[in-house]
């Protein structure tokens, strides 16, 4: 069976449900620990026949943990329709709302559909190359998930948020003001994903 595991893998839940059948678990934890103990900066993959960063590929193993070991629901992430309804209005948003919507902008994102293009954090709408005014995060972020059975799993990625969402959470979210915002579009994607293209299909070869 082939799984396709290149940016944002297309369909997560297929990769999941392949990684569990193949006993993955057994190999993460084996690496994991290995990465763990290894001293030096870099490590070679002998069936790979690589050299690369250690930390690297211990960071991108940790970030599709929840791949491996997680009870997915079908659909995680965005700030919700009611969240949205609220900042399409005209009343004002408390700060524990306020608090709630930031929050949720940090929230891993998985969708049923198969995603390749970065979706809003905020309302999960799809990045077109034709889009204009997206904004992303200058760095990767802090990425939660809780998966159906309330474990929590911690990765990191950018931020992406779309034009509507961006002006309407300067106006009523001010603790969006604080991130570290740039202009996004198709070539800041395409510098965003090369460490990922390259060291994501490394981690799932290690797990198959």
């Amino acid at each position: 069976m082939y799984i396709s595991i290149y940016i944002y893998m297309n369909n997560v839940f297929q990769v999941s449900q392949y990684l569990k059948s193949k006993n993955a678990s057994s190999k993460y934890e084996l690496w994991e620990k290995q990465l763990l103990q290894y001293k030096k900066d870099t490590i070679y993959l002998k069936k790979q026949d690589k050299h690369i960063n250690k930390d690297k590929l211990l960071e991108h193993l940790t970030h599709i943990k929840y791949i491996v070991y997680g009870n997915l629901p079908s659909q995680y992430g965005g700030i919700g329709e009611e969240n949205l309804t609220l900042l399409n209005s005209t009343i004002k948003i408390t700060e524990k709302e306020q608090d709630n919507i930031y929050n949720r902008l940090f929230h891993l994102i998985l969708t049923e559909k198969d995603i390749v293009t970065p979706l809003c954090n905020c309302c999960l709408r799809e990045f077109s190359n034709k889009d204009k005014g997206w904004k992303t995060t200058k760095n990767k972020e802090k990425e939660y998930f809780k998966d159906n059975d309330g474990v929590e799993y911690m990765s990191s990625n950018y931020l992406h948020i779309c034009d509507t969402c961006h002006h309407l959470l300067k106006e009523k979210v001010p603790k969006y003001i604080e991130l570290q915002l740039t202009k996004f579009n198709k070539n800041v994607f395409s510098s965003q994903t090369d460490e990922y293209m390259e060291y994501q299909p490394i981690c799932f070869k290690l797990l198959m």
